[in-house]
Parts: structure tokens; sequence; C-alpha cells
């Protein structure tokens, strides 16, 4: 399908919806297209389903959105993934026995083999996808659910990446664009169980990171303001999407998401991680 078209002369099923915010320079774009079928959920009678096509107000990227996927079948997982997920201890190189002599060392320059902090470690990855790319291991524990983690892990493990961030732009001043990302378990793509960041600092962007970029200069450009402040204000005041708010943090579902379940933490005036 092409995005593109989008708006230009819609059918008759096609229901346009554009929300300009008070300031009327951000909108909140979507369309809803109907879908019909014979259903064998439904004794194959006509059902009909409604599918949106939400632009992101930064980027402009499309999004799509059926809120009826959520009750399709999966398949299971097997009869005990807990078990699966445990046995993937064995020879785990981030366990505490394994991981002395089976992870990489980092270079003179930063003034120690691996960082720790608390029970986080960081060292560089194996096979580094960055110019610099390390690797923190929150816990000594190879398996842990979301309701293990506390407040003090995850605090030294965030203060590690941070003073990482900081070491790198000693060694390399161009490398200013830093990334921490964390896929938690298979089920979000992790390729290794034990709990663990990813952090990628170059001298350029992601393509994503250049988009949002190009996109936050564009709206400052033609608003004078900052495109993130505007959003907290906007999503605030409708309440749809607002999660709720910290003293330095706002918590909101995205418009157009890129993934599911995807909440954003938008910080009200840290613009990189240097400030936090």
């Amino acid at each position: 399908m092409d995005f593109g078209e989008l708006g230009k002369g819609p059918p008759a099923h096609v229901i346009t919806y554009i929300f300009p915010s008070l300031n009327r320079v951000m909108l909140f774009r979507k369309e809803v297209r109907e879908v019909r079928f014979l259903s064998p959920l439904q004794g194959f009678n006509e059902v009909v389903q409604r599918v949106e096509f939400r632009e992101d107000p930064l980027t402009g990227r499309w999004s799509r959105i059926n809120l009826e996927r959520a009750k399709r079948v999966r398949q299971a997982m097997g009869e005990s993934p807990l078990d699966l997920l445990r046995e993937s201890a064995k020879g785990c190189f981030f366990c505490p026995e394994n991981l002395e002599d089976s992870t990489p060392k980092l270079p003179p320059e930063f003034g120690e083999e691996r960082m720790r902090r608390g029970e986080a470690t960081l060292f560089p990855n194996l096979f580094p996808f960055a110019e610099f790319h390390a690797v923190v291991v929150l816990s000594r524990e190879h398996l842990l659910t979301v309701r293990d983690f506390h407040s003090r892990m995850l605090e030294d493990a965030l203060r590690l990446s941070f003073e990482y961030f900081e070491r790198v732009k000693g060694v390399e001043p161009r490398a200013v664009y830093a990334m921490l990302n964390w896929n938690h378990l298979p089920s979000a793509a992790a390729s290794i169980v034990h709990p663990h960041f990813q952090l990628l600092v170059d001298r350029t962007p992601t393509f994503w990171l250049e988009k949002v970029l190009e996109g936050g200069k564009r709206y400052r450009r033609r608003t004078g303001r900052n495109f993130w402040s505007d959003l907290l204000r906007e999503e605030r005041r409708r309440g749809e999407r607002w999660i709720g708010e910290g003293e330095r943090i706002g918590w909101l579902a995205a418009f157009a998401p890129q993934g599911q379940n995807e909440v954003w933490a938008v910080f009200k005036e840290a613009s990189c991680f240097g400030e936090v």
C-alpha cells in the first residue's frame, strides 16, 4: 500500500480524522478503513473489522492498529517455558562463574578492563555493531521476571551506562550519538536470557534516530518551540494516551506505535543522556 496516497480522495469506506492541537501545528492524523469477510468464528457470517492508519506527528511514519488482533489465537510456547529459560543458565557467558573468562575487556584508554557498579558489570560486545558497543549485565542472577527488578539494580545499571557514555566522549569526542537498548527475554527478541543492556555510541545516528532528530528540527523551525515539550502538554490535555508523570518524566502511550504495548517516557528538560 502506498501510504503517500492516504487522505487523497479516499473512497466512501475510509474515514479520515485530523485532530489539531491547541497550537494548530501538531496534527494527530488517522484514517479508519473497514475490512469485511466471512468469519469461521461467526458461522461464516459477515464481520466487519476496523483498521486504523495513524501518522506519527513528528516523523510522518504510518502505523496500523486493529484492536481485534489482541483476541487472536497464539501457539503455546511449551508446557513449562520457565524451566526452559532456567536451563539456559548452563554455560551462560554472563553468569558470575563464567563472566571473567568469557567476556571481552575494555582497551587501556578506558582506565579499567571492565566497569562495575553494584551488581552491574560493563564490558565490550564480542560482536560489535558500532564504533563503541558495550554490554551491561544487570545482575548476578541468570533469570529475572519483571517483578524481580528493583530500583537500586536499575539505577546502578543506568548510572554505569551513563558513565560509559562519558568515557567514550573522552576517548572519541566525535562519537555523540548514544543509544541504550534493553530486550529482556526471548519474547522481546533477546538472544541471551541473562538480563543485560546493549550500549551503542557512534559518530552517525541510526536511520530512525536521524528521522526523529530531523523531525524535531523541522518542528523547531516552523514553530520556534520544542516538539517534546508540546507533545507532553498536548497529550496531558487530551488524556487519551496519558499515563502519568513525575518531576522529570512524562509517561504516555504512543499515538502511532511501531511495536506492541509501546509506552514512551519523555524527559521534560533533559535532551540527552548527559543531562539526565
